[in-house]
């Protein structure tokens, strides 16, 4: 503040960092930029900065006129025992450990049978790792009230999917699953896991994908930047759309 609020000062400062950064002691850079020594620059910025000397002005906003609308809610008693065990099933557990995790989950859920949290861990991770039949079962319970809830039908979309790579799969599973992921969409266009379970539930090659399911693999990247797995899928149906650059 006390370098930038003055074009002099300023001139000093960047004489000063373009002296240590040739190698000049610094001391030595101070005083030839300045003409202070150390010492001398302390006392200067502690009456700089002494009450009521340095200027400031206010920058208005307009949202400070209507703040935002804040809702506070209390989280399930189920929340404290499954919140990891939810984490855990979102970022993937190590095989060895998948039967030890859902017999816990299982336990757990067990405790609190109307538990709309406990009811959502159990349906995830008996999709995942245990009884598909019953995750169904558990979902459709859920969504009976909360039909707009995006991650669930996330979740059913999700089942569909797994059904349709199994040998005996259902003929309308694949076609059940997009179903499902378009809902999820629809209810959060930020939702980027149902974007890119859309495309797998295509079952395409990369070459084959239409340029709807191309923007859909890049829409999903631009939102979740930070996952490889997402960047790319991306990256190769551009490939094989020969947008080499992109």
């Amino acid at each position: 503040h006390y370098s930038y609020s003055n074009s002099e000062r300023l001139r000093a400062l960047t004489g000063l960092l373009g002296a240590t950064r040739s190698g000049l002691d610094a001391r030595d850079a101070l005083r030839l930029a300045t003409g202070l020594t150390p010492e001398q620059l302390t006392d200067e910025l502690r009456r700089y900065i002494r009450p009521g000397t340095i200027a400031y002005r206010y920058a208005p906003r307009a949202s400070a006129e209507a703040p935002p609308p804040i809702t506070v809610t209390a989280m399930p008693p189920s929340t404290g025992d499954l919140i990891l065990f939810e984490g855990a099933l979102r970022v993937g557990i190590a095989e060895d450990n998948r039967e030890a995790y859902l017999q816990r989950i299982r336990s757990i859920a067990a405790r609190y049978p109307d538990d709309p949290f406990a009811i959502r861990v159990l349906a995830h991770a008996e999709l995942l790792h245990g009884d598909g039949a019953a995750a169904d079962r558990l979902l459709d319970r859920l969504l009976a009230s909360r039909e707009g809830d995006a991650d669930l039908l996330y979740l059913k979309g999700l089942r569909q999917l797994t059904l349709a790579k199994t040998d005996d799969a259902p003929a309308d599973a694949a076609a059940s699953a997009r179903s499902w992921f378009a809902r999820a969409r629809a209810a959060d266009p930020n939702h980027f896991q149902a974007l890119v379970r859309y495309v797998e539930s295509l079952d395409t090659a990369p070459e084959a994908l239409s340029g709807e399911a191309r923007e859909m693999l890049l829409q999903a990247s631009r939102l979740a930047p930070h996952v490889a797995s997402v960047a790319l899928n991306a990256a190769m149906a551009l490939l094989a759309n020969r947008d080499h650059e992109e």
